[in-house]
């Protein structure tokens, strides 16, 4: 399997079989992402991103995890619902403890009822954003067929940081100022100038253990006259990305593990937020041999504070490069089959020199974002049971710095406790720090989110896709506000800064499911809900054996302190 490449051509991923068997080991790797060394990378297999993981729809993953770091982890598998399989959605501390160093853990569940493009990451405090992360796609046979493509390439779009998990940690708990990246990557590839000639500061400014040498573009190589899909996935810690591809307009057949019902109309740019995934259909009958694929990260994010505010980058605005880019290469010569993926060198001068795209006027597909309606049809509950209102706010009154959180409620977690999932089982009450919202099943429920906050966020509930029926600046009123039960049906939504955003779902997936803020930072500062769903049908169920017994590990001489 090539990681690098990310090709996933029919004729040879799409296999008949029942269950897909992976092996996946975290351990510290030393990388250069954008040329500059990180020896605290972490690693799936010592491979970032991580191996490709894929089923077909109805297939069963069965996914043994081994811990070589020296610290605790655990690993959530991103939109994947989890029905009946609640103890394997990953989320330390909530459906299981965390797998200690040097121990193994098995998930098992099945891919029933979805299809589409997902990922997986570290969900134990900001692990991922060191590195553990990996594409995982479930295939439905039929869709090559009902949207007319021949081939795939998948690109994760991410931010990357120098400074380790830890550091960036202690940096937003301390000062409530989300730590800035210093480079975008896609597929894990970018450029950091590892020197600043004059300008801002007047000096020349060279970064340490930085290699040009080892700065690379990734190239897909795709053949003229073929339609091919595009999955793109944001596994950002905190990046918002405007995506294009130069010279071709971007239609829409999928958006977070749901196939559409019609594709999109043509757009020229996409906002992807973090947690998002996008499919984009593509006819490759253009004339020139390459086109740029940039991935920009958008202003609202890289320029959330004055440049006079500190950040752990101190330079982050003369050497932070707001874009990544790959390159689509078109090969008339190409005979295989199977094309063939490959790196170009690159420095900083080269990529300051690239032209800008030259279109006039844009199209956004935001913009249709509401438009987008499943495949299946399915529509928004038209009648409410139960409502939770929340509120985004900058709560000044948190112990050490202020944070953005809901209804100014910091989720605070217990390392030493049961996970919360155990507690509801045994028939504990969750203490109100961990911001439970009780529901029954089967119930229609409506969440609707205000953001008070001048600064978006990515809002992701785990277990379930949600219908957004409404969008809209300002404060949602009752009665006043539109609803639409006709529109797009996703896991991960943006809420744009003094915005609200109106969620539906279904209460049909007994659980305890995480619902935060996709930007890591504000996670890990309290920024989640817990909902408790159904949990009359989960008082006295089977804990799994192995939960138990790593739980048991975890707490048999606990040496981790609380940031642990």
């Amino acid at each position: 399997m090539r990681l690098f490449a990310y090709f996933c051509f029919l004729l040879i991923t799409i296999v008949s079989s029942e269950t897909a068997t992976y092996s996946l080991t975290v351990s510290p790797t030393t990388t250069y992402p954008d040329g500059v060394k990180k020896d605290s990378t972490l690693t799936f297999n010592s491979q970032f991103p991580g191996p490709l993981l894929s089923a077909k729809v109805g297939d069963r993953f069965v996914i043994t995890l081994k811990n070589e770091f020296s610290r605790p982890t655990a690993v959530h598998w991103h939109g994947l619902y989890q029905k009946g399989s609640q103890f394997h959605d990953g989320p330390a501390m909530v459906t299981q403890c965390p797998l200690k160093p040097g121990k193994s853990q098995t998930f098992n569940f099945s891919t029933a009822g979805q299809a589409g493009t997902f990922w997986y990451h570290g969900h134990y405090r900001s692990q991922y954003t060191d590195g553990l992360i990996g594409p995982m796609i479930i295939y439905d046979p039929a869709e090559p067929a009902y949207f007319g493509y021949d081939a795939e390439l998948i690109l994760i779009l991410s931010d990357w940081y120098h400074t380790n998990y830890t550091e960036n940690e202690d940096f937003y708990l301390a000062t409530g100022i989300p730590p800035f990246p210093n480079s975008p990557l896609i597929n894990g590839k970018g450029i950091y100038p590892c020197a600043v000639f004059p300008g801002g500061f007047g000096t020349l400014l060279r970064t340490p253990n930085c290699y040009p040498e080892r700065q690379q573009r990734h190239i897909f190589s795709v053949q003229p006259g073929r339609t091919y899909r595009i999955r793109v996935i944001n596994a950002s810690a905190l990046s918002t990305f405007t995506f294009s591809i130069d010279g071709h307009k971007l239609v829409a057949i999928e958006v977070d593990g749901v196939a559409l019902k019609e594709p999109s109309k043509k757009a020229d740019f996409a906002y992807i937020a973090a947690g998002q995934r996008y499919s984009f259909l593509m006819r490759m009958d253009k004339p020139a041999k390459k086109y740029l694929i940039r991935s920009i990260m958008k202003d609202d994010f890289v320029n959330l504070f004055p440049r006079t505010v500190p950040n752990i980058n101190r330079f982050v605005e003369d050497t932070l490069l707001q874009k990544a880019t790959a390159i689509l290469s078109y090969d008339s010569e190409m005979t295989s089959p199977t094309p063939i993926a490959s790196t170009e060198p690159f420095s900083y001068f080269k990529y300051a020199t690239i032209p800008p795209d030259s279109r006039k006027s844009f199209d956004l597909l935001d913009d249709q974002e509401l438009s987008l309606i499943p495949k299946d049809d399915d529509t928004a509950p038209c009648h409410v049971d139960i409502e939770f209102v929340l509120n985004i706010e900058l709560n000044l009154s948190t112990e050490r710095s202020p944070r953005s959180l809901f209804n100014r409620s910091r989720y605070v977690g217990n390392h030493t406790a049961d996970p919360l999932l155990i507690q509801v089982v045994k028939g504990v009450k969750l203490k109100e720090t961990t911001n439970p919202l009780y529901v029954d099943t089967n119930k229609s429920v409506q969440i609707v989110i205000n953001n008070f906050e001048p600064w978006a966020h990515p809002i992701h509930l785990h277990g379930h896709h949600f219908w957004v029926v409404a969008k809209g600046s300002g404060v949602f009123i009752a009665n006043i506000s539109t609803i639409s039960e006709t529109t797009v049906k996703r896991d991960t939504v943006m809420l744009d800064k003094n915005s609200y955003v109106v969620l539906r779902f279904v209460a049909d997936n007994p659980g305890v499911w995480p619902l935060h803020c996709h930007i890591d930072w504000h996670n890990t500062g309290g920024m989640s809900m817990t909902l408790v769903e159904g949990r009359d049908d989960l008082v006295g169920i089977e804990i799994p054996e192995q939960i138990q017994k790593m739980c048991a590990d975890w707490k048999e001489n606990l040496s981790y302190s609380e940031n642990d």
